[in-house]
């Protein structure tokens, strides 16, 4: 099966890159560590999906921020246990969109699904990350 994120800034993930915490779902792939950003769960034959796909292609290529990134999970692919990590994380529709907080956390994303919507829910994770940093560089 094709990835549909070759070529692009968006990780690919599967089962190996999550666990699970008190219910709660993390990502724990060490290029997503003390980083935001947003992971898409999604279904090749899915027509949001595909309509989602370029927008986040093209959110994540153009990025120039080290503390941003962006992962995709193709719910379909059974070799990377995908369909394991699509039941384990409850996902019920397609696509589902998490942000992904500093600690690994992940969260529901009630953004838009259009590349501005997107891009002013990155700039705010952003901002909260950098007062985060700004806290503790502080505290030493």
């Amino acid at each position: 099966m094709s990835n549909e994120y070759n070529n692009s800034n968006v990780a690919t993930l599967g089962l190996d890159d999550f666990s699970i915490k008190d219910g709660t779902l993390y990502v724990i792939n060490g290029d997503f560590t003390e980083k935001v950003g947003l992971i898409m769960f999604y279904a090749p034959w899915c027509g949001h999906c595909k309509t989602m796909v370029p927008t986040l292609k093209k959110v994540a290529d153009e990025n120039d921020n080290n503390d941003v990134v962006y992962g995709s999970v193709d719910c379909t692919d059974e070799n990377m246990g995908n369909d394991k990590l699509t039941e384990v994380a409850q996902i019920q529709g397609f696509p589902t969109i998490y942000t992904i907080h500093p600690s690994g956390k992940l969260s529901s994303y009630e953004g838009g699904r259009d590349e501005d919507g997107i891009l002013t829910h990155i700039d705010k994770q952003v901002r909260k990350l950098q007062s985060r940093n700004d806290k503790k560089s502080k505290k030493i």
